[in-house]
């Protein structure tokens, strides 16, 4: 058998054997996943945390010297609809926007409550309550890196189930 006819031999030999999922290779891929779910979840949970920690912030400069005031909602915004608004104050006009979710419409008047120090600290009255970094940052932040791994591991296996070449390449041996 020559050189040619020997190359030719082994490729279809290689092309014969079947290959088997390596759950070395598997584990190590999946370890990665988790790494990078982790990594992700650190940073939403710093970004979160900042968020929270700013609202509270403002909550509490406008909890010193409460004045309470009607404002105009001008935009909403975004997917969680958050409103902004516009409010007056000793012939100033100044604008702001809610924390959360607004169930409203566009030149709506809402409650609002704002610092008499500063107004240009003011909270949407029904956004009064402080948030907790339990429930709302690590709580929150537990969640996104779950729905990650849980997300992560489907993507593994409709891979493996479909037979992805190249996923199948870096995830099995042939033995």
């Amino acid at each position: 058998m020559n050189r040619k006819e020997r190359r030719i031999y082994e490729r279809e030999q290689a092309k014969k054997t079947k290959r088997k999922i390596d759950w070395k290779k598997v584990s190590k891929s999946f370890i990665e996943l988790i790494t990078i779910g982790f990594a992700f979840a650190i940073i939403i949970f710093c970004f979160t945390y900042y968020v929270v920690t700013n609202q509270n912030n403002i909550r509490k400069s406008v909890a010193e010297k409460p004045q309470t005031n009607s404002a105009k909602v001008t935009d909403i915004s975004g997917k969680v609809r958050s409103a902004s608004y516009e409010y007056i104050v000793n012939g100033k006009k100044y604008e702001n926007s809610t924390f959360h979710s607004f169930e409203g419409n566009i030149g709506d008047e809402i409650c609002i409550e704002y610092s008499s120090i500063n107004p240009n600290d003011s909270i949407y009255c029904n956004e009064q309550e402080a948030e907790t970094v339990k429930d709302d940052v690590f709580i929150f932040s537990i969640k996104i890196f779950g729905i990650m791994i849980l997300f992560s591991i489907t993507l593994i296996f409709i891979q493996l189930l479909i037979g992805n070449k190249k996923f199948m390449s870096e995830l099995t041996s042939r033995k």
